[in-house]
């Protein structure tokens, strides 16, 4: 099926004028800082996308597809229908992107392992690339068995050739090689064959040994098959097929035991390498049940009550002030672990969506839970890749890893409290609704912080990027930048808060998405959703600013009334300052900010004779460790 002669019913979103968004109000039994908790109905109309198959496939409420949506009603009961017409009435907001790879039927498989050298690259490129977040193998036992492989590839083992093949396929989707060098132009190769050849190497895989047939009798060498194919499936915009393989892997690790901590006994696996990879892998797992779980918005399959096995080497708060000490390998484990902790915030995150309400005393007591967030140790930690450049792109995507997942678990711990915010403004500024919040609020605070650490997730994708080690095919970051950037044009749109960086932020973002939508689909659909949403605020800023005299929620009062916030630029501190007090809890933790030295402007107020502009030190709550 091409497309939809009209929206599909499952899918229709009534207009913001006949239902609200939200039903707020006072949650009694339990007082806060700033007096009683504020409290909100999650909007949960069913989201229902189609695919380019035809499937209708279920969206949840902790999809940014599904914050979209609601970002679309507010965008329309502010701006109108026809100014905001191209984002509000995109004929593909009906739409999924998964991705149909055409691939020659007749293709003989497998295929001939590639060269040696090319190997190597694209090994390297695998190993560099999902460091810190992906931690299937044990990099030195996998390179002996490619030495075996190469040896004599008859007689070599059909799991190791599997895992090699997917290991390739890998490596060539998330390179990213330096300009001009020899690894580029090896990469340059691959991408002119006539076949895909990221494609070829996948299918070369299951036909070597399909984990999805012997998935009755599956083992260990499956689960780490599974995971692998589920990444694949991710970096290739397969979401869906991305879920279900994860899914069978998370299955099959239940069966062999990975989530109790008693099977990790040294009786049962006497070397430490087994038991390293076991916990890894079951690491690895949680990690991407958590990911997809919040970006489809669909239930995780990994439940920790279920589990014993110990996520982190200090199961209750990871101290990584001494991570990268001992070598890049305590580096990687250390990024891991952080990866972890912000996927254990973003697991109880999912459980409130599940509630269908949220309110400021929830989000308080999850900020609460987090307490590495804020742990001293993490002084220890300043950003080094910014200014000078990491020691190597393995250490820069670690750390990039760590920051940005837990820059998102923020992200969605508090982007309902923006939305109900920013409903709430426009209900004010249209004269429906009673004064503004308070700008002391819980609420206030922490749609600031989801505001601060959108800007900050652009910020590091555009100094990776800078730096030369960001992919241009990486899931996780393209969904990172997208959802960050839909807060930041909402804020920009709405007039929450004023950053007099948006400009560069939002052209950094776009021009980011740009470089990654060359070579992958998901990004480019991105873009076009992030495009049309800068055109219509460039659109209705102009309008406004041609009409002197409009109505009271249209025209130029729109901004001469709106709330004032007191500026700040750590969305962690902002969190904790909220959830504990108006003062912030480390509020010199990160006194340097990478880039630009010691002083930064970063949010400043529109109406400067009321609260002034602040210029403060930039405390940069992010993991970035020294060589």
């Amino acid at each position: 099926m091409s497309g939809l002669a009209e929206p599909l019913s499952s899918a229709s979103l009534e207009h913001p004028g006949k239902t609200s968004l939200y039903s707020s109000g006072n949650v009694s039994g339990r007082s806060s800082t700033y007096g009683q908790a504020e409290e909100a109905t999650i909007y949960t109309e069913t989201r229902m996308l189609q695919d380019q198959t035809g499937r209708l496939l279920y969206i949840g409420d902790s999809s940014t597809l599904s914050i979209l949506q609601l970002i679309r009603i507010i965008v329309e009961s502010t701006a109108g229908p026809i100014l905001g017409s191209d984002f509000v009435h995109d004929p593909k907001r009906h739409r999924i992107m998964e991705n149909i790879i055409d691939f020659p039927e007749n293709t003989k498989l497998p295929c001939f392992l590639p060269d040696r050298e090319t190997v190597h690259v694209l090994v390297e490129s695998y190993f560099t690339n999902t460091r810190g977040l992906i931690e299937v193998f044990d990099k030195s036992s996998f390179c002996e068995s490619i030495e075996i492989i190469y040896a004599d590839p008859l007689s070599a083992s059909r799991y190791s050739t599997c895992h090699l093949f997917l290991v390739l396929a890998l490596g060539m989707l998330l390179s990213a090689p330096q300009p001009g060098s020899r690894e580029e132009e090896i990469i340059k190769k691959l991408y002119d064959a006539k076949q895909d050849m990221a494609e070829l190497f996948y299918r070369s895989a299951k036909s070597m040994c399909d984990p999805e047939y012997g998935f009755e009798d599956a083992d260990f060498w499956s689960i780490q098959a599974l995971c692998l194919m589920a990444v694949y499936m991710l970096t290739v915009s397969k979401r869906n097929t991305a879920y279900a393989y994860l899914g069978m892997a998370v299955r099959s690790a239940y069966a062999l035991g990975l989530h109790r901590e008693e099977t990790m006994h040294p009786l049962i696996y006497p070397e430490s390498t087994q038991r390293e990879v076991r916990r890894n892998l079951w690491k690895t797992l949680f990690i991407l049940d958590r990911f997809l779980a919040a970006s489809l918005g669909r239930p995780v399959a990994i439940v920790e009550e279920d589990c014993s096995c110990k996520l982190t080497t200090n199961d209750d708060i990871a101290d990584l002030s001494t991570v990268g000490e001992n070598g890049p390998e305590s580096l990687h484990f250390g990024c891991l672990d952080a990866c972890v902790k912000s996927c254990r915030v973003i697991g109880v995150t999912l459980r409130v969506f599940s509630k269908r309400k949220i309110s400021t005393s929830v989000v308080q007591d999850i900020a609460n839970m987090a307490k590495y967030w804020r742990r001293p140790s993490l002084a220890n930690l300043t950003p080094q890749q910014s200014r000078e450049g990491p020691t190597s792109p393995e250490q820069g995507i670690a750390a990039l890893h760590a920051n940005l997942l837990s820059l998102h678990s923020l992200i969605l711990l508090t982007r309902q409290m923006f939305i109900m915010h920013n409903w709430k403004l426009d209900q004010q500024r249209s004269g429906k609704a009673n004064p503004p919040l308070n700008r002391e609020s819980q609420m206030a605070k922490f749609s600031e912080a989801c505001v601060v650490a959108s800007y900050q997730t652009i910020q590091l994708i555009q100094h990776a990027r800078e730096d030369g080690y960001l992919p241009q095919r990486n899931p996780f970051f393209i969904y990172f930048l997208f959802a960050a950037s839909l807060i930041v044009l909402m804020n920009q749109f709405t007039s929450l808060y004023y950053a007099d960086t948006y400009n560069k932020t939002i052209t950094d973002a776009i021009s980011t998405m740009k470089y990654c939508a060359e070579i992958d689909p998901q990004a480019e659909r991105v873009l076009e959703i992030m495009e049309n949403f800068a055109q219509v605020f460039s659109h209705v800023t102009r309008e406004w600013q041609l009409s002197s005299e409009c109505p009271e929620s249209r025209g130029p009062s729109r901004l001469k009334n709106r709330q004032h916030f007191t500026p700040a630029s750590c969305a962690f501190t902002i969190l904790f300052a909220a959830t504990e007090g108006s003062q912030c809890i480390y509020p010199d933790l990160f006194s340097h900010c990478p880039g630009s030295g010691d002083e930064r402007h970063v949010y400043s107020i529109i109406d400067d004779s009321t609260y002034g502009t602040s210029t403060r030190p930039t405390p940069w709550s992010f993991y970035s460790f020294a060589p």
